[in-house]
């Protein structure tokens, strides 16, 4: 009897130690409920920043996973992140490729660590290449290659220099070029032809670049390579070459279509889910009066999540006993 007794405390003090635990710390509680109930998937939250989500009070991203944290980037966390990054020896090499939308993100992505762009700037208009060197120290640096029709498949142009470094993240994305009439009719390659035969071909060129990207990455599995779904455009405002969301949508799902069959190279849907949330709330999400480009919350947003999936291991917050930031090695127990 004393044996039953003094099990049954020793159960009660027990119980109401994890009942303590669980009350000061629900969002653990939830991800180790979470990994229980769907264990091949919850393994992955790194996935869960770039597919769906929703808007929270401050009009931050909140990944539709339960179990983890977004975490907003001040330049100080930015900062420390590229540091501890290269002390553990990762890249600092970061190469974004396509239109203007991905060149626009490009330079959003380099504020957030504080970088002046106004010499970038001059060159940028002068190009369609640009580097922004010295991001944290010398090996550290983000490069934009325009490649609006894709004619250039490699999945890191032969012309961006990375002094030996494998890039950490490749953001790639291109559809409006193919869509848009005056363009379009401006590469002499592409004149006359139907809306039709420009998906054809687009479909074709993400199929070649999909294929040396999956090559890149089983040569490097440590980086991450993107494909940036296109966000809708803004009706609304005059017809922009006659780009609209039909078409947007058209080429969406043929990039997808194709992508289906590389399964290395991650599709990015959530910066498009965020700029349809936030126009939903009443917010413009466009460049007004330019309906193509985003807004600067939206890109702000953007980066935001593609800090989050770089850094989240890299900095102080991932220490904390009760906090499971996204895509840190917490979320991964």
């Amino acid at each position: 009897m004393a044996f039953i007794r003094g099990s049954t405390s020793v159960f009660l003090l027990l119980w109401i130690t994890l009942l303590f635990i669980a009350l000061n710390n629900k969002k653990l509680v939830l991800r180790h409920i979470a990994k229980f109930l769907n264990p091949l998937k919850f393994h992955d939250t790194c996935s869960s920043l770039l597919t769906s989500g929703n808007l929270s009070k401050n009009l931050t991203w909140s990944p539709s996973d339960d179990g983890c944290e977004f975490l907003v980037y001040s330049k100080e966390n930015f900062l420390e992140c590229l540091e501890n990054r290269e002390e553990r020896g990762f890249s600092n090499v970061f190469v974004f490729t396509g239109d203007s939308r991905i060149r626009y993100l490009s330079q959003c992505f380099m504020r957030n660590s504080g970088y002046n762009l106004s010499e970038a700037m001059e060159k940028m208009r002068k190009g369609v290449h640009v580097t922004y060197p010295h991001l944290y120290k010398s090996n550290s640096f983000v490069s934009y290659y325009g490649d609006v029709f894709m004619h250039e498949p490699a999945v890191m142009p032969t012309n961006i220099t990375l002094s030996q470094t494998t890039p950490a993240l490749i953001v790639a994305g291109s559809a409006a070029w193919y869509i848009a009439e005056d363009m379009f009719n401006s590469d002499l390659l592409f004149w006359n032809m139907s809306q039709q035969q420009r998906v054809k071909i687009y479909r074709g060129k993400v199929r070649k670049w999909a294929v040396n990207a999956t090559a890149f990455l089983e040569q490097h599995p440590e980086s991450k390579v993107l494909w940036m779904i296109q966000e809708p455009v803004d009706e609304t405002a005059p017809h922009y070459y006659f780009i609209n969301n039909r078409k947007i949508d058209l080429y969406n799902r043929a990039a997808i279509a194709v992508l289906k069959d590389y399964p290395r190279i991650q599709v990015w849907y959530s910066g498009r889910d965020y700029s349809i949330k936030y126009q939903e709330l009443g917010h413009s999400s466009y460049s007004y009066p330019d309906p193509i480009h985003m807004s600067h919350a939206v890109m702000t947003a953007e980066s935001q999540i593609l800090l989050n999936l770089l850094c989240n291991d890299f900095v102080t917050d991932s220490d904390a006993e009760d906090r499971c930031l996204c895509c840190s090695h917490k979320c991964f127990l």
